[in-house]
């Protein structure tokens, strides 16, 4: 039999005796101290330390035991193309005690995910022509654009239409951290050109937090550790993974404009708002499909009384607004959500305007210093320019001439003021 914990309700955990499922001829059971948990709650030990998951139950009181970590072993089973042989320890895995017998562990993804993923695509394709399928899989980058599938003779992939570009949300936070674009441009030189028809799902904010995971190997681990200090400064919350070298962060619980600014700082809120727009203007800009976070829209800080209420770290990046609330600041011109809005709509209208950031076409990058992010949009003399400091100083840039497509005013100048953004069109 196996022993299953399940969070019944909040702050209430219930066990119960499941017989274990029979093991077919590529499967493995996997005993560790935590695992099955459902995916998409927020007690998922693999998805960082929580009061509850971490520490020895009370099966009596069901309460956590502090400061005793908990040893009871649950089974599960992995389906994921082992070939048994040798056994080894599946020490990325992150959970504790895992042993394993196996060779080849591809940990992520199983074979059957990816007839999973193609067999949506062909119903797709057939009953609903046009419908777009995007993988969110928060793996290193070779296994996350695994799921564009197999390029066709005709043109297209036979998996999804578009995957989500994880790496993206930690790297610009180092950019504007460091002010220094080094590690982002790095990353971005590297990527693989997208044939039409796919697209990565480019994203800097969404409900759950920042994962650093994904930036494993693009900066060093000194720089995430220092991610999750300054998130943490600006009062937000870090959510730890358990590795063979101990705790690590896992995901930075904040808000994006909390992320990059200190709400406690003297630093002037034009400053903020101007640095929370640049890091936005990147995002808009880069090949692919942009996805905005409600939350972006409007520039919202922490929500304390959230995570107050709930203990839940992920809620600070969660307010629920009300409809008077929402209209009350976005009719009030001199607050951050007015002039957060304000910004934001015009670089989409700007770019929903010209081909040249349409989510196939080119991408350039430009020779600048390290305190800019530089480069190109579109072909074929529909090209667009785009320039964004990254620093609190001025940047030279050589022969900044154009129209600016997200003000509209023709641009004369060689420098690039503090977190400025120009698009622009010859």
């Amino acid at each position: 039999m196996n022993r299953v914990l399940t969070l019944v309700q909040p702050r209430q955990l219930e066990w119960r005796d499941e017989a274990l499922p029979k093991l077919e001829a590529t499967q493995v059971r996997v005993k560790t101290l935590f695992s099955g948990i459902s995916s998409g709650t927020e007690l998922t030990q693999y998805r960082g330390t929580n009061p509850l998951l971490s520490k020895r139950f009370d099966l009596e009181t069901r309460l956590g035991v502090f400061g005793r970590i908990g040893t009871i072993a649950l089974n599960v089973v992995h389906d994921a193309n082992i070939r048994l042989g040798a056994r080894s320890a599946l020490d990325s895995v992150g959970r504790r005690g895992i042993r394993v017998e196996g060779n080849q562990h591809e940990l992520h993804p199983p074979r059957g995910a990816h007839r999973l993923v193609k067999l949506m695509r062909a119903v797709m394709d057939a009953v609903a022509p046009g419908t777009v399928l995007v993988t969110e899989t928060n793996v290193p980058h070779k296994d996350n654009i695994a799921y564009f599938g197999n390029v066709l003779k005709d043109g297209g992939t036979d998996e999804a239409q578009m995957v989500y570009q994880f790496p993206l949300p930690p790297l610009v936070l180092h950019t504007f951290r460091t002010a220094d674009s080094t590690a982002l441009l790095n990353w971005l030189r590297a990527l693989e050109p997208r044939d039409s028809g796919t697209a990565f799902f480019n994203f800097l904010a969404s409900h759950d937090g920042i994962g650093v995971v994904p930036a494993t190997g693009l900066v060093s681990s000194d720089d995430v550790m220092a991610l999750a200090a300054q998130v943490e400064r600006h009062g937000g919350r870090v959510n730890e993974r358990d590795t063979p070298s101990g705790q690590r962060p896992y995901e930075l619980c904040t808000t994006l404009f909390d992320a990059l600014s200190d709400p406690n700082s003297a630093e002037l809120e034009a400053v903020k708002i101007k640095r929370f727009l640049a890091a936005n203007a990147i995002l808009l800009a880069l090949q692919g499909v942009p996805g905005v976070y409600v939350h972006s829209l409007f520039g919202s800080p922490n929500d304390t009384a959230a995570l107050d209420a709930s203990g839940i770290n992920r809620r600070l990046n969660r307010h629920k607004f009300t409809h008077a609330e929402l209209e009350a600041m976005l009719f009030d011109p001199t607050s951050r959500a007015s002039r957060v809005f304000a910004g934001m709509d015009a670089m989409l209208r700007a770019r929903r305007a010209h081909d040249a950031f349409s989510p196939s076409a080119p991408q350039r990058l430009l020779e600048t210093s390290s305190g800019i992010v530089a480069f190109e949009r579109g072909d074929d003399g529909n090209v667009v320019r785009c320039f964004v400091n990254v620093s609190t100083e001025p940047q030279p840039v050589s022969s900044l001439r154009g129209r600016d497509l997200i003000t509209g005013l023709e641009v004369t100048q060689d420098t690039l003021e503090p977190y400025e953004v120009l698009w622009l069109e010859d």
